[in-house]
């Protein structure tokens, strides 16, 4: 957790929809917000964990108009890793809506951000981690959220068996055996080859420390 950076702001919060006149002009891209410090693309930018007021991770679904004190609000686009495996890269949608309320544009300004799912007490929680870059467009914010995760979608119906095979006449007799023939000689047996000495083998990783579980690759 030392080489994380908490993002704790209320305002981050998918529940906090601003009403139509409110502030909802937060900005990824300029102070204070502590992700104006990051770099430009997933490679270079800094690792965030949301806590507190801001949720526990990121939202997997498009947040309503006007929520996460933003005009364009960041999420998501696919399923967080379990705890202990490696980084997976995912997308970053910002959703833009009209004056009205309907959706204008799926995505404002996508990013490419690199995910993490670690455990540091043993497996009772689970901490989400993001690279994520500075946003290219304001007003751009990334949206926190303490939903639970959504369900893994259940796995497809087994194939059908095949039809049992169709039943076969017999086949017609064999004819008469030839006579028997002298048994030839035992053929002569090469020597067995040389086998040569099996290399080392590959050293095991060293273990993770008692109660966590993260990959290396992890922060």
């Amino acid at each position: 957790l030392a080489h994380s950076i908490a993002l704790r702001e209320a305002w981050r919060s998918t529940s906090n929809v601003f009403p139509f006149g409110g502030n909802a002009s937060r900005c990824d891209a300029s102070e204070p917000q502590l992700v104006a410090a990051s770099g430009s693309s997933y490679s270079s930018a800094l690792w965030f964990r949301f806590e507190g007021a801001a949720g526990d991770r990121m939202p997997s679904t498009r947040p309503s108009r006007r929520a996460c004190g933003t005009q364009y609000a960041g999420w998501l686009d696919g399923r967080h890793p379990d705890a202990g495996d490696g980084p997976v890269i995912r997308t970053v949608y910002f959703a833009s809506y009209w004056p009205g309320g309907s959706l204008r544009r799926h995505n404002d300004g996508s990013q490419s951000v690199q995910v993490c799912s670690c455990s540091y007490d043993g497996g009772a929680s689970t901490t989400r981690l993001y690279r994520l870059p500075v946003v290219q467009y304001c007003d751009s914010a990334y949206c926190g959220t303490n939903d639970p995760l959504p369900p893994f979608p259940p796995p497809p119906p087994p194939s059908p068996l095949p039809p049992p095979p169709r039943p076969q006449s017999p086949p017609p007799p064999s004819p008469s055996p030839p006579p028997p023939h002298p048994p030839p000689s035992p053929p002569s047996v090469p020597p067995p080859p040389s086998v040569p000495p099996s290399s080392p083998p590959t050293p095991l990783p060293p273990p993770l420390p008692p109660g966590a579980f993260c990959h290396s690759e992890c922060p």
